[in-house]
């Protein structure tokens, strides 16, 4: 998990946030290894995204193809 702790001002952090910003915190030279205690909320979170589709149309056929799928490989 990363957790970005912002300096300074939080709306101008959220403006300049795009991939570019993303790529730079997340470099090696700027990740900083911290103790902290955190909390979270209890949060329930559902989502429906009808992935079926665009995998195929991405060319990823084999897991659902019920005769050649094999994934009990990745049930370790």
């Amino acid at each position: 998990m990363v957790i970005y702790l912002q300096k300074g001002n939080l709306s101008a952090f959220i403006q300049n946030y795009d991939s570019v910003a993303v790529s730079n915190l997340t470099s090696y030279s700027e990740m900083l290894n911290t103790r902290l205690a955190l909390s979270l909320p209890k949060f329930e979170y559902t989502v429906s995204n009808p992935l079926k589709m665009p995998l195929l149309e991405m060319g990823m056929t084999l897991p659902f193809d019920e005769a050649n799928a094999d994934l009990t490989t990745w049930l370790r």
